[in-house]
């Protein structure tokens, strides 16, 4: 079965830009609940998860090694308190963000036949049904993606913006 994640990828990309696009710099350090990680660090995190889906179609991340560190899941440096140093410019965060949709873009069309058939090996999804990298792929591009959007726009709305649709 043949996947075309362009239109998904084009959205999401979309949506990232649209829910971005008035925050300042100083408002990508807000975060509106002590339990939700501010938005540099969302966007931080989106750039690397596209690199994470890259790595299983066979290519190179894209992110600095810091950026795992700091935006990477599970990492104890993976905090909003732990990388109050480390703040990429917004700019910088969105190339990022561009640059790893483009590229998964392609990766996913010159993917090696079998690659995503193979088991993802990632320990904290080991008893879930996503089983295979295609399954962590597709995840990682959609739900994963769409769950820190959704946690983007609620940022967005509390600092006073009003809704995109």
């Amino acid at each position: 079965m043949t996947f075309d994640l362009r239109p998904l990828l084009s959205f999401n990309l979309d949506m990232t830009r649209r829910l971005a696009a008035e925050l300042t710099e100083g408002q990508l350090d807000h975060s509106h609940s002590p339990m939700v990680n501010p938005p540099r660090w969302i966007l931080g995190h989106l750039a690397v998860s596209l690199d994470y889906a890259l790595r299983m179609l066979g290519e190179q991340p894209l992110c600095p090694p810091a950026w795992h560190e700091a935006f990477g899941p599970g990492k104890p440096t993976s905090q909003p308190h732990a990388v109050e140093h480390f703040r990429p410019a917004k700019a910088e965060l969105m190339a990022a963000i561009e640059r790893g949709t483009a590229r998964c873009q392609i990766a996913a069309e010159h993917v090696k036949p079998g690659t995503l058939g193979t088991p993802h090996g990632v320990p904290v999804l080991q008893n879930t049904p996503l089983q295979t990298q295609g399954d962590t792929v597709a995840h990682l591009l959609s739900t994963h993606f769409a769950f820190h959007l959704g946690q983007l726009s609620a940022a967005r709305r509390s600092l006073g913006f009003p809704p995109l649709f």
